[in-house]
């Protein structure tokens, strides 16, 4: 498959894992509007409610599907094996099901109620963002990749090590890291729609739980692994840049 090739799939996967939690949300919604319409009573029709939920999602989609364009680049340069683990879709569960995603998904509730995450991908680029793409998509075919693959075997205590070749600073990513970075990043899709940050992060957590049961498919789980360094560094963006300053 041609570089250029990889980083149309690398984006119709973001897109279409991004789709599947938004679909999570809106399902849940609807359930939790029923309890509320039997229990209680509900002014607000169900449909009304639904359809503003769908066009904020297709809004937010639109947007990530633009800011995608940016890190194209990204997906043509090589650092993941072509093998996906085995079990990515068992340990993706086992992350989503901890007690310390639940906290990370608190953090992540508190952050974008009090706006001081990182928005991106789901607002219109700024100045910092064009930056930060700049840089992780700057790959030449004759110098080493701003990306370093390492096994489990080889990760560092921390992930960011001195490149002993031109003392440039390079992030580590292993399989782990990918991991947190899918898990994170359905968390961060759902967290996207403002109608989403009023629920329990137990709520938050049975969505993206949710969102991943419906990509249980081995194809899906290799097309995900394909793309890891996408859901990376959309996961994180705003903090693997923190030591260059932006």
């Amino acid at each position: 498959m041609g570089h250029g090739r990889e980083a149309i799939e690398a984006a119709k996967t973001v897109l279409e894992v991004a789709d599947v939690a938004w679909t999570a949300i809106e399902h849940r919604r609807h359930h939790a509007h029923h309890d509320h319409d039997v229990n209680e009573g509900n002014s607000v029709p169900l449909e009304q409610e639904l359809e503003s939920l769908r066009s904020e999602n297709r809004r937010l989609r639109n947007i990530l599907e633009e800011n995608l364009k940016l890190l194209r680049k990204l997906s043509e340069s090589p650092s993941l094996p072509k093998d996906c683990p085995p079990d990515l879709y068992a340990r993706l569960l086992a992350t989503v099901d901890s007690k310390s995603f639940l906290t990370r998904l608190e953090s992540l509730q508190e952050a974008s109620i009090t706006g001081t995450g990182y928005n991106f991908p789901f607002k219109e680029a700024t100045e910092a963002d064009l930056h930060s793409a700049e840089i992780l998509v700057n790959v030449d075919t004759e110098e080493p990749s701003w990306w370093v693959w390492v096994t489990e075997d080889m990760v560092p205590s921390n992930v960011e090590e001195w490149s002993g070749i031109d003392d440039e600073k390079y992030v580590v990513v292993c399989e782990e890291h990918v991991v947190d970075g899918v898990a994170n990043f359905i968390a961060r899709c759902i967290l996207s729609n403002p109608r989403a940050q009023a629920l329990a992060p137990e709520e938050l957590q049975k969505s993206v739980a949710k969102a991943l049961a419906r990509m249980n498919k081995f194809e899906t789980m290799l097309s995900i692994w394909h793309a890891g360094k996408t859901f990376y560094a959309l996961s994180t963006w705003g903090l693997a840049l923190a030591g260059y300053g932006l």
